[in-house]
């Protein structure tokens, strides 16, 4: 058999020599006509108002350009899926080095200086660092009105939300990963290698199947529905107990049995055979009557018991994690999809493992390598230098 082109063939890194022996330039390396350079002030509080922020002697220090604060700009926010952080803060500070300020000036000596002109009077107010604490009643809120932010929550009547998953950057690197080993069984059998092709776009539209099947259906573009199934009640995400943005869970019914069974498990059993509730359609027809019922006992409860409940008696139902609950569930550790690692300079770092489980040549999760770890095994042996050069290189702080 022909041996393979591209995979398991070395490719050479042609900008590697410069960028390791100094030479490449950056950005940063130019400096143009007219050139301005820009600095941010940052919060030294993890949570405050601000009461004032007094901006005249940064403007009035020669040199400087601009100079701007949060009250000078729109109320507008920024975020890469949930838009919940301010250009610049203008009324609170929720973490430290939140951005406060920002200065335009002829050099940076000059807007470093502008920086420490800027007053900015702040009321410091509690703050939250552990994120199980953060969860108890009483505890400090940092965001009032999260329901506010664009992207944190999906309704029918919502814009357009980008998912949280990157389904469009993993799951076409698992739809290649499938397309390759497809590729290598047919070259056993045949002999002959083929070109693999997968693009984004594709990948995400096969993740979409299942929803556009109600378009194949109707012929009709589909419609926002949320975490709500109009079509399936009571299927929906319902709050528990005790209360937090994350304290929820995810329960659908789709059989007459999982619907008694819900009942029982909810304590109206009285509601058996109540022709409003016992068809699929008349329960759709109600569904906001549905889910008061059923959210009526959930919030007494939290997401876990909620679960095990319902689960226990045959109906399908999920607890929404967040990131602290993925990392302690036990049956994630237990698998080796979260694992803990000993870093050199961290301690041990909970982090999720490999989704892949091999029983011959499972993967060991193993921490980054430190800055420089392997200067030695990539200058010497990859690049060839000699002792001389690389000392010369750390002596000029190359390296």
């Amino acid at each position: 058999m022909p041996d393979l082109c591209v995979v398991g063939q070395p490719a050479p890194r042609v900008d590697g020599p410069d960028k390791v022996q100094g030479r490449a330039q950056y950005t940063a390396d130019f400096s143009l006509p007219g050139t301005l350079w820009a600095k941010t002030l940052r919060s030294p509080h993890p949570h405050a108002r601000i009461l004032r922020v007094d901006t005249s002697a940064a403007q009035a220090l020669p040199g400087v350009r601009a100079v701007i604060a949060g009250p000078d700009l729109p109320p507008y926010l920024i975020g890469h899926f949930i838009r919940d952080m301010p250009v610049l803060a203008w009324d609170e500070v929720r973490f430290i080095g939140e951005r406060v300020a920002a200065v335009a000036a002829e050099d940076p000596d000059i807007a470093e200086e502008a920086l420490a002109l800027i007053n900015v009077e702040y009321e410091v107010l509690p703050a939250v660092f552990d994120p199980l604490e953060a969860s108890q009643d009483g505890a400090p809120v940092l965001h009032a009105n999260p329901q506010a932010y664009h992207g944190a929550y999906a309704h029918p009547d919502s814009p357009p939300l980008n998912p949280g998953p990157t389904i469009g950057d993993t799951g076409t690197g698992i739809h290649c990963a499938v397309g390759i080993l497809a590729a290598l069984l047919q070259r056993g059998k045949t002999g002959t290698g083929q070109h693999v092709e997968v693009s984004m776009q594709d990948a995400v539209v096969n993740y979409m199947r299942v929803p556009m099947r109600h378009h194949l259906q109707a012929d009709a573009v589909v419609q926002r529905s949320g975490n709500r199934l109009s079509h399936a009640a009571p299927t929906d995400t319902y709050p528990c107990a005790p209360g937090g943005p994350n304290d929820y869970v995810y329960l659908m019914s789709t059989t007459p049995r999982m619907w008694e069974s819900l009942l029982r498990t909810i304590e109206r059993e009285d509601l058996i055979g109540d022709p409003r509730y016992t068809a699929t359609s008349e329960r759709n027809a109600r569904f906001d009557e549905v889910y008061d019922i059923i959210r009526a006992w959930t919030t007494q409860y939290t997401k876990f018991d909620v679960m095990e409940r319902f689960g226990a008696v045959g109906v399908p139902c999920g607890a929404v994690f967040d990131s602290q609950d993925v990392l302690t569930h036990p049956q994630l550790r237990e698998r080796g999809m979260v694992a803990t690692v000993e870093h050199p300079t961290r301690g041990s770092i909970t982090m999720p493992g490999c989704a892949v489980q091999l029983d011959d040549s499972p993967v060991e999760v193993t921490p980054a390598p430190l800055l420089g770890q392997h200067n030695s095994e990539v200058y010497r042996g990859l690049l060839g230098l000699s002792d001389e050069q690389l000392q010369g290189l750390e002596k000029e702080g190359v390296i």
